[in-house]
């Protein structure tokens, strides 16, 4: 069962790409992180901490502080000014493969340190 919905103070709007790919946007605040893992995961507490309590799928952070970088971010597309941190925080060679009926759960952090994630199950 997946207990799909958003958290935090951070809004953030999920939706899906033309190939059924997640795209996550938060408006106007600039990333410092994007992560989708497990629903369970927790963020990294700090620069080169790993992702705890569960897999991570794909990360992306901020390529120099504190220079963030733009919404919306479509699953497996670096924006620029990010660098893919898939493996550094914890995950395989990203991004892996989402699974149909899988939950997920994608985060959220902003260079004004907010945070806000969804948790959804891949269509």
């Amino acid at each position: 069962e997946c207990n799909e919905g958003a958290e935090g103070a951070l809004a953030i709007t999920l939706g899906f790409d033309a190939m059924g790919l997640p795209t996550v946007d938060w408006g106007a605040e600039l990333g410092l992180g994007v992560y989708f893992v497990d629903p369970d995961a927790q963020p990294p507490a700090g620069p080169g901490q790993p992702v705890t309590g569960g897999n991570t799928y794909w990360a992306v952070q901020l390529e120099n502080f504190p220079t963030g970088f733009a919404g919306p971010v479509t699953y497996g597309v670096v924006p620029d000014a990010a660098i893919d941190t898939t493996e550094a925080v914890g995950g395989g060679m990203g991004p892996a493969e989402l699974v149909a009926g899988q939950c997920y759960k994608v985060i959220v952090l902003t260079t004004a340190f907010t945070q806000g994630s969804v948790t959804f199950a891949m269509p």
